[in-house]
């Protein structure tokens, strides 16, 4: 059988710079204002973004292949292996230099007429090579267009260039696209012991900026472990039944991804499957794992028992690995624990601004070599205007101390005070002396903080099983009633169990704000200085504000500020968890937070405007029944490949659900998409770079901005990207600057900016809590509280 994989055609006569294949039309920049406000000051930043040059027409000439013997597809080795025996014919036939990404060859070679190569090689016997050219494409044509097409086919020739530069020093497209580094593995003799090394290399793609292409490069390590996924199963093997083993190989395993050592790619572990082994019978129901691997890779498995890793492919297929060849990428969970390990690795991961900075340029000179010979100038220039906004004033009944980086500490009272004399204190008999200093400490900082702690309804357990602490809880219930809030002591290491039980029931069953603190936090001798938090976290999970941001004057407070984030990684791996969190004003005086369980790996859900229309009627419960007069939603974890989706099964669905609840006139509108895993760096000189917007030269033709909003101590600063969907408002570009900024400082779970706004932080936790620990939806009694923080 021949493998015959063909590029979609691109047909270029028939895009102009009209046409587009988006679905949604994308809001242009609205106007800046032309004097900023006192608060917004100017300043120039480098970043990690150079301009791409093309000195005249680039021609790149894609071909496609077939090889008979077919070889593994997912094996570029394999692959490159068989195009060697070919190397001469191939340079005779006209096609000099190539690359292979994929099952494509790309090449500056122009050869119509379709190639046909047989060879008789010892080991693999008879060969042949077909190579048929597809298409021509005119790089520098290609960047004047600003349609997803364009931008998509000038990304994938600009990649295949990168590849053939990066192969020539023995450097390898690992992790993804654009991602090139070193092929071998460091090992320093310090790691060793902890079976960790690590792979140094470069994140560079393209990447369009106002004006002019750019090419975006990033310094990156990544650490693998050195033992194989099989001694990961081998050495649980003797401390539990196959029950629990495949319990904890899922959390250690499942959403990780593994470096099949073979063919030098990774792919995620989706499941574990213990019904088959290397002699089990792939798919076609005629080769075993075990003759497969012999056959395709010349490898001999040793362990003829082991289970097979499952991998879920985009079209839902599966593919077996087999954990004797697999090395997993990143660092387990133990050893993310181990504080020496931690120790040796900071070194290699943590590295400076103005180092990471020197790596950059330093690889931009490189790489501008290369690119000379290829007709392409890559311009060293990197200085980009920014905008640096003053942090908002931080209201409390008490004192304020700020520090560094925008965080602050109330010194005393909170906003607002309140009493709690309904609450209980659960624990096992053996630890009364803990449960003694913590109501001491508790009912003292609370008073001084204004939340006033009346003494616990004790409940003493007998046992260190979940089920007695549960039954325990029902009993008091039934004879006090529900309480307000239930307070447990556990032990971190010990009784993981009880907390996700106690959890479960009072969350999801009974509706009743839960607070957990380890035996070991109250063992700390510095647990005085500790106690604040716990106070404050049940202040906020009670309903109540325990401080205030400033509110832009020019922004209606009669405004839903909605965060929306999905959760994957969950316990029960068939589902995903959408968070939902609308807050109520620019301060957020209350709160909506409702989850849904949802399949696994869905990101986009059209119900999330079902819940959209609970939030308005919420919203018009609280406010006498006035509805919002302006709604911002704030979308976390969708890529710009999904925009048009997004659009479609969100945006589109949540503006009807607007019209239907409005009468005339509708409010102001706007979807705005957060993205926090990007590679895009900015440099300052200035010791606070938190507040910072990026605007210009380096985003989009489109609206859209970066923000750093967050204080980093060491290494660099990610910003986070923000690309208007839908806007309807009558805000200028400078005051959505402002306004995600100050809603980085909402987040009631710590005192100053957080990365992201503060109803995106709110989604993220309360799916997370959902997904991982309580595995159900929350109860209606705590839709308005903030349950999960």
């Amino acid at each position: 059988m021949l493998i015959n994989v063909h590029l979609f055609i691109y047909k270029h006569h028939t895009i102009s710079r009209k046409q587009t294949n988006t679905i949604c039309q994308l809001p242009l920049r609205p106007q800046r204002r032309a004097n900023l406000d006192y608060d917004i000051r100017i300043k120039t930043v480098e970043s990690n973004h150079f301009e791409l040059q093309f000195l005249k027409d680039v021609m790149l000439h894609i071909y496609s292949f077939a090889i008979q013997p077919e070889p593994a597809q997912d094996s570029e080795k394999e692959i490159r292996k068989k195009f060697d025996e070919f190397k001469d014919e191939i340079y005779k036939a006209g096609i000099k230099r190539y690359c292979i990404t994929g099952m494509n060859l790309w090449s500056y070679q122009l050869r119509q007429d379709a190639i046909h190569l047989e060879k008789v090689v010892n080991k693999e016997g008879k060969m042949i090579l077909d190579i048929k050219y597809i298409k021509t494409i005119n790089l520098k044509e290609m960047t004047k267009f600003d349609d997803q097409q364009s931008i998509n086919v000038t990304k994938q020739a600009v990649n295949a260039i990168l590849k053939q530069l990066y192969e020539q020093r023995n450097m390898k497209e690992l992790f993804g696209k654009g991602k090139f580094y070193e092929s071998n593995i460091n090992q320093e003799k310090n790691l060793q012991k902890f079976n960790v090394g690590y792979m140094k290399g470069f994140r560079s793609a393209l990447c369009n900026g106002q004006s002019s292409p750019l090419l975006q490069i990033d310094y990156s390590v990544k650490l693998i472990n050195t033992y194989t996924i099989l001694k990961m199963i081998s050495d649980l093997k003797w401390k539990f039944d196959k029950h629990e083993i495949y319990e904890k190989l899922s959390k250690k395993l499942i959403g990780q991804s593994g470096l099949a050592q073979y063919s030098n790619r990774f792919y995620r572990i989706n499941d574990i499957d213990f019904s088959r082994n290397p002699q089990s019978m792939m798919e076609d129901g005629k080769t075993t794992y075990r003759q497969y691997y012999q056959q395709r890779y010349k490898i001999t498995i040793k362990d003829l028992s082991q289970p097979l890793l499952v991998h879920y492919t985009k079209k839902g297929q599966q593919i077996r690995l087999i954990p004797e060849l697999m090395l997993l990428a990143g660092i387990t969970e133990e050893q993310k624990n181990c504080n020496q390990l931690k120790k040796d690795l900071r070194p290699i991961l943590i590295v400076n601004q103005n180092e990471r900075q020197q790596r950059i340029m330093n690889e931009r000179s490189v790489l501008e070599q290369l690119m000379k010979e290829q007709n392409i100038i890559l311009k060293s220039n990197s200085k980009t205007q920014a905008y640096e906004i003053k942090k908002p004033e931080i209201y409390a009944e008490g004192d304020i101390k700020s520090f560094p980086g925008g965080c602050f500490e109330i010194k005393n009272k909170f906003y607002q005070q309140s009493e709690l004399n309904s609450w209980v204190l659960i624990y096992n008999d053996r630890e009364q002396q803990f449960a003694d200093i913590f109501v001491n400490q508790l009912i003292y900082s609370g008073k001084h903080y204004g939340l006033i702690f009346s003494q616990p309804i004790r409940l003493k357990v007998q046992s260190y099983q979940s089920q007695d602490w549960v039954s325990c809880l029902k009993e008091d219930f039934e004879k006090n009633g529900i309480p307000k809030l239930v307070v447990s002591l556990i032990d971190q290491k010990e009784d993981k169990q009880i907390y996700q039980d106690l959890k479960q029931y009072l969350i999801a069953k009974e509706g009743v704000s839960h607070q957990n603190v380890t035996l070991q936090v109250i063992e700390k001798e510095k647990f005085g200085a500790i106690v604040p938090k716990i106070v404050q976290q049940i202040h906020s999970k009670l309903g109540n504000q325990t401080w205030n941001i400033q509110k832009i004057k020019e922004i209606s407070d009669n405004i839903m500020i909605i965060g929306i984030d999905v959760y994957h990684k969950t316990v029960q791996k068939n589902d995903s968890c959408v968070g939902f969190n609308a807050q109520f004003g620019q301060q957020g005086y209350a709160n909506f937070t409702k989850t849904l369980i949802v399949q696994k790996g869905k990101e986009i859900n059209r119900d999330v405007a079902m819940l959209l229309e609970q939030s308005l009627e919420e919203y018009k419960n609280y406010n006498n029944k006035i509805l919002p007069d302006t709604i911002i939603v704030f979308r976390d974890g969708v890529g710009t490949s999904q925009i048009n989706k997004l659009y479609q099964e969100e945006v589109v669905t949540m503006k009807e659900i607007i019209k239907q609840k409005y009468n005339l006139k509708l409010p102001e509108f706007a979807f705005i998409m957060v993205n926090k895993r990007i590679n895009d760096r900015f440099f300052s000189q200035s010791k606070e770079n938190f507040g910072m917007i990026v605007a210009d030269r380096v985003v989009s033709s489109h609206f859209d901005y970066f923000l750093i909003a967050q204080q980093v101590n060491q290494g660099t600063a990610t910003p986070t990207h923000y690309t208007v969907l839908e806007n309807s408002t009558k805000w200028t570009e400078d005051q959505f600057w402002k306004f995600t900024f100050y809603q980085c400082f909402n987040y009631k779970n710590w005192c100053g900016p957080v990365k992201i706004p503060a109803c995106v932080q709110n989604a993220h936790t309360a799916a997370y809590r959902v997904g991982e620990v309580i595995k159900a939806n929350a109860s209606y009694y705590l839709e308005t509280k903030l349950f999960y923080i």
